[in-house]
């Protein structure tokens, strides 16, 4: 970070880093484990629950929301990609579409999360003051 940027630190809480690429993208595997864990085979209906949970931590993290939303989404198209296999076989040309598609609702929520939470502050949304 350079500038101005650089001498008021992250926007997330003192003391934490800034989210990285490598970071955003790994957030959005891990909500891709858990979304897949929560359909057959392996059905395990909870994870389900914490799936949100890495999207949450990238959006409150992110210094750009819109950026860290496309590495979670990148991410998390593994997800899609398992879940809509059956569709490579009978749409080849759209199925690369489909998934990208498919993978805006993270990126949305990434970036609609995130720009909350710097309008309206990181603590108002669960009642606490980060």
């Amino acid at each position: 970070m350079t500038g101005a940027r650089a001498s008021q630190g992250t926007d997330g809480p003192p003391g934490t880093p800034p989210l990285r690429r490598r970071s955003a993208f790994a957030l959005g595997l891990l909500h891709a484990a858990l979304m897949a864990a929560a359909f057959a085979p392996v059905d395990f209906w909870p994870s389900a629950l914490l799936a949100p949970a890495p999207l949450a931590w990238a959006a409150l993290r992110a210094d750009r929301p819109g950026r860290a939303g496309l590495w979670v989404a990148l991410g998390s198209s593994a997800f899609w990609a398992f879940e809509q296999r059956w569709i490579a076989g009978v749409a080849v040309a759209g199925f690369p579409l489909l998934i990208a598609y498919l993978s805006l609702q993270q990126w949305a929520f990434v970036w609609v999360a995130g720009r909350g939470a710097r309008v309206f502050g990181r603590g108002t949304w669960s009642g606490t003051r980060c």
